[in-house]
Protein backbone atom coordinates (compact mmCIF):
# COMPACT_ATOMS: atom_id res chain seq x y z
CA UNK A 1 0.00 0.00 0.00
CA UNK A 2 1.37 3.55 -0.87
CA UNK A 3 3.41 2.61 -3.65
CA UNK A 4 3.70 5.37 -5.94
CA UNK A 5 1.99 7.79 -3.92
CA UNK A 6 4.65 10.25 -3.93
CA UNK A 7 2.93 11.45 -6.69
CA UNK A 8 3.10 15.25 -5.94
CA UNK A 9 6.58 15.08 -5.54
CA UNK A 10 7.40 12.68 -8.62
CA UNK A 11 4.83 14.45 -10.84
CA UNK A 12 4.77 17.59 -9.69
CA UNK A 13 3.86 20.22 -12.59
CA UNK A 14 3.15 17.33 -15.21
CA UNK A 15 -0.55 17.59 -13.61
CA UNK A 16 -2.63 18.72 -16.74
CA UNK A 17 -5.63 20.37 -15.43
CA UNK A 18 -8.97 18.92 -17.76
CA UNK A 19 -11.17 22.18 -16.53
CA UNK A 20 -14.01 22.21 -13.85
CA UNK A 21 -17.23 24.40 -13.22
CA UNK A 22 -15.23 26.38 -9.90
CA UNK A 23 -12.36 27.79 -9.24
CA UNK A 24 -12.12 25.22 -6.13
CA UNK A 25 -12.79 22.47 -7.56
CA UNK A 26 -10.26 21.16 -10.54
CA UNK A 27 -9.92 17.72 -13.05
CA UNK A 28 -6.72 17.22 -13.42
CA UNK A 29 -4.43 13.90 -15.20
CA UNK A 30 -0.15 12.93 -15.22
CA UNK A 31 1.60 10.20 -15.03
CA UNK A 32 3.32 9.29 -12.29
CA UNK A 33 7.59 9.26 -13.30
CA UNK A 34 8.56 6.30 -11.30
CA UNK A 35 6.81 4.04 -12.83
CA UNK A 36 4.89 5.95 -15.40
CA UNK A 37 1.08 4.57 -14.21
CA UNK A 38 -1.86 6.67 -15.69
CA UNK A 39 -3.47 9.03 -12.69
CA UNK A 40 -6.27 10.58 -12.77
CA UNK A 41 -8.82 12.85 -10.41
CA UNK A 42 -9.98 15.68 -8.45
CA UNK A 43 -8.37 18.36 -6.85
CA UNK A 44 -10.21 20.93 -3.99
CA UNK A 45 -8.53 23.66 -2.63
CA UNK A 46 -9.25 24.83 0.80
CA UNK A 47 -11.10 27.84 1.15
CA UNK A 48 -8.89 31.01 1.23
CA UNK A 49 -6.09 28.64 1.86
CA UNK A 50 -3.17 26.93 -0.31
CA UNK A 51 -4.18 23.42 0.95
CA UNK A 52 -5.46 21.19 -1.33
CA UNK A 53 -6.98 17.77 -1.54
CA UNK A 54 -6.56 15.17 -4.24
CA UNK A 55 -8.82 12.52 -5.33
CA UNK A 56 -7.04 10.17 -7.35
CA UNK A 57 -7.65 7.10 -9.58
CA UNK A 58 -3.76 5.46 -10.11
CA UNK A 59 -4.23 3.09 -13.17
CA UNK A 60 -2.02 0.34 -11.20
CA UNK A 61 -3.99 0.89 -7.92
CA UNK A 62 -7.46 -0.33 -7.47
CA UNK A 63 -8.42 1.44 -4.27
CA UNK A 64 -9.04 5.73 -4.94
CA UNK A 65 -5.94 7.77 -3.53
CA UNK A 66 -6.44 10.49 -1.15
CA UNK A 67 -3.55 12.83 -0.09
CA UNK A 68 -3.20 16.59 1.17
CA UNK A 69 -0.78 18.89 0.52
CA UNK A 70 0.05 22.18 2.27
CA UNK A 71 3.53 24.91 2.48
CA UNK A 72 4.11 23.54 6.25
CA UNK A 73 5.60 20.41 6.90
CA UNK A 74 2.95 17.90 8.72
CA UNK A 75 5.99 16.01 9.72
CA UNK A 76 9.12 14.11 8.56
CA UNK A 77 9.08 11.54 6.20
CA UNK A 78 6.49 8.06 6.87
CA UNK A 79 5.15 10.39 10.01
CA UNK A 80 1.97 9.77 10.41
CA UNK A 81 -1.09 12.30 11.80
CA UNK A 82 -4.60 12.79 12.89
CA UNK A 83 -7.06 13.85 10.10
CA UNK A 84 -10.26 15.17 11.46
CA UNK A 85 -13.28 15.62 8.96
CA UNK A 86 -16.64 17.06 9.20
CA UNK A 87 -19.16 16.92 6.22
CA UNK A 88 -21.70 19.69 6.78
CA UNK A 89 -24.76 18.69 8.71
CA UNK A 90 -22.86 16.01 9.41
CA UNK A 91 -20.75 14.14 12.25
CA UNK A 92 -16.58 14.75 13.00
CA UNK A 93 -14.85 11.30 11.60
CA UNK A 94 -11.11 10.23 13.00
CA UNK A 95 -8.57 9.61 10.23
CA UNK A 96 -5.22 9.32 9.72
CA UNK A 97 -2.59 10.10 6.91
CA UNK A 98 1.62 9.45 6.18
CA UNK A 99 3.67 12.00 5.48
CA UNK A 100 6.09 11.70 2.52
CA UNK A 101 9.12 13.50 1.48
CA UNK A 102 9.33 16.79 2.41
CA UNK A 103 6.42 16.78 4.30
CA UNK A 104 4.35 18.67 2.81
CA UNK A 105 2.48 15.44 1.27
CA UNK A 106 0.33 13.35 3.06
CA UNK A 107 -1.82 10.40 1.82
CA UNK A 108 -4.22 8.38 3.84
CA UNK A 109 -4.50 5.40 5.25
CA UNK A 110 -6.03 3.24 7.50
CA UNK A 111 -3.78 2.81 10.50
CA UNK A 112 -6.31 1.39 13.16
CA UNK A 113 -8.74 -0.48 12.97
CA UNK A 114 -10.69 0.91 16.25
CA UNK A 115 -11.07 4.31 14.50
CA UNK A 116 -13.19 2.85 11.95
CA UNK A 117 -15.29 0.52 14.76
CA UNK A 118 -18.17 2.47 14.33
CA UNK A 119 -18.44 2.72 11.36
CA UNK A 120 -17.35 -0.33 9.72
CA UNK A 121 -17.60 -3.28 12.40
CA UNK A 122 -14.64 -5.51 12.90
CA UNK A 123 -11.94 -6.03 11.00
CA UNK A 124 -11.39 -9.02 9.16
CA UNK A 125 -8.41 -11.07 9.91
CA UNK A 126 -6.03 -9.41 7.53
CA UNK A 127 -4.39 -12.66 5.90
CA UNK A 128 -5.86 -16.08 4.68
CA UNK A 129 -5.71 -18.98 6.88
CA UNK A 130 -2.00 -20.90 6.50
CA UNK A 131 -1.35 -17.80 4.17
CA UNK A 132 0.56 -14.98 3.45
CA UNK A 133 -2.23 -13.61 1.05
CA UNK A 134 -3.79 -10.74 2.15
CA UNK A 135 -7.80 -12.23 2.61
CA UNK A 136 -10.62 -11.09 0.34
CA UNK A 137 -12.86 -9.81 3.09
CA UNK A 138 -10.11 -7.27 4.86
CA UNK A 139 -9.38 -6.32 1.29
CA UNK A 140 -13.35 -5.29 0.46
CA UNK A 141 -13.14 -3.31 3.97
CA UNK A 142 -10.41 -1.65 3.59
CA UNK A 143 -11.18 -0.41 -0.07
CA UNK A 144 -14.82 0.60 1.81
CA UNK A 145 -12.86 2.38 3.77
CA UNK A 146 -11.58 4.58 1.15
CA UNK A 147 -14.60 5.23 -1.28
CA UNK A 148 -16.79 6.23 1.88
CA UNK A 149 -14.38 9.22 2.62
CA UNK A 150 -14.49 10.10 -1.26
CA UNK A 151 -17.99 9.14 -0.94
CA UNK A 152 -18.72 11.80 2.74
CA UNK A 153 -16.70 14.47 0.66
CA UNK A 154 -18.42 14.25 -2.54
CA UNK A 155 -22.39 14.17 -1.17
CA UNK A 156 -21.22 17.30 0.73
CA UNK A 157 -21.63 20.93 -0.24
CA UNK A 158 -18.65 21.38 2.37
CA UNK A 159 -16.38 20.03 4.69
CA UNK A 160 -14.33 21.37 7.68
CA UNK A 161 -10.83 19.57 7.80
CA UNK A 162 -9.19 20.06 11.23
CA UNK A 163 -5.59 18.54 11.23
CA UNK A 164 -3.27 17.77 14.15
CA UNK A 165 0.05 17.30 12.43
CA UNK A 166 3.20 15.26 13.50
CA UNK A 167 4.52 18.92 15.70
CA UNK A 168 1.09 19.13 17.46
CA UNK A 169 -0.11 22.03 15.66
CA UNK A 170 -3.65 22.58 14.37
CA UNK A 171 -4.57 23.34 10.86
CA UNK A 172 -8.19 24.52 9.99
CA UNK A 173 -9.66 24.26 6.92
CA UNK A 174 -12.92 24.00 4.75
CA UNK A 175 -13.32 22.39 1.43
CA UNK A 176 -16.32 23.88 -0.69
CA UNK A 177 -17.53 20.41 -1.97
CA UNK A 178 -20.76 21.39 -3.76
CA UNK A 179 -20.86 19.88 -7.58
CA UNK A 180 -18.19 17.17 -6.87
CA UNK A 181 -20.56 14.35 -7.09
CA UNK A 182 -21.02 15.39 -10.67
CA UNK A 183 -17.68 15.06 -11.19
CA UNK A 184 -16.80 11.52 -9.98
CA UNK A 185 -16.94 10.17 -13.47
CA UNK A 186 -13.46 11.19 -13.76
CA UNK A 187 -12.64 8.39 -10.63
CA UNK A 188 -14.74 5.60 -12.40
CA UNK A 189 -11.50 3.46 -13.02
CA UNK A 190 -11.22 3.18 -9.20
CA UNK A 191 -14.11 4.11 -7.13
CA UNK A 192 -17.88 3.34 -7.31
CA UNK A 193 -20.61 3.60 -4.52
CA UNK A 194 -20.00 2.46 -1.27
CA UNK A 195 -21.37 0.25 1.27
CA UNK A 196 -22.42 2.71 3.34
CA UNK A 197 -22.62 1.88 7.19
Amino acid sequence: MGRGLKFLLMVGLFLLPLGAAQAELKQFSGRDKKDNSRMVGLRLQAEGAPAYLFFLCDSDKTIPQILISHPQAFGGDADPFRFYYTPEGGSEQANWFLVQGSGKTAYFFVRYPIDYYERFGNQPDAFRAGQNALSDDYLAWDRNIYLTVVHDFATAKSVDVRIVDKYDITHLYTFKTEGMDFQLEVLKECYETPSLP
